[in-house]
């Protein structure tokens, strides 16, 4: 899957590394114009990514963790983690506000069922990053 960003940002896009039982690992990799690939975050359990919409930063999912990294992967940092841990809920459906102050997104607790009778969506106000 791949998610442009605003203009000149580059493209971001997730790719799956290996497969378990019970989780699969992936790798959120940004590609600017006319370079490579650089892979800025690996993650288990991929569910859904946004950039935000002056490009510096994509905020991702993992299981119900809510990372934010930079778009050149220097600074990460989880900003939310679901109620009952990260695992085995999901988060997905993630969105940034117009002036990137907030985050939102739709929370389910167990993401093997996806019970879409009872998602809560989660909006978070953010602190400067």
């Amino acid at each position: 899957m791949e998610v442009p960003g605003p203009a000149k940002h580059g493209v971001a896009r997730v790719e799956q590394f290996s497969r378990g039982s019970e989780s699969r690992s992936f790798r959120l990799l940004v590609t600017r114009s006319g370079k490579h690939a650089i892979t800025v975050a690996k993650v288990v359990n991929y569910f859904g990514m946004a950039w935000s919409p002056d490009g510096s930063k994509i905020a991702y999912s993992e299981g119900t963790n809510i990372h934010i990294v930079d778009a050149d992967g220097r600074t990460r940092q989880i900003i939310y983690t679901g109620p009952g841990g990260a695992y085995p809920g999901a988060a997905f459906d993630l969105t940034w506000s117009g002036g990137g102050s907030t985050l939102s997104f739709t929370q389910v607790e167990n993401a093997e069922q996806l019970d879409l009778s009872h998602p809560v969506r989660i909006i978070l106000t953010l602190a400067p990053f």
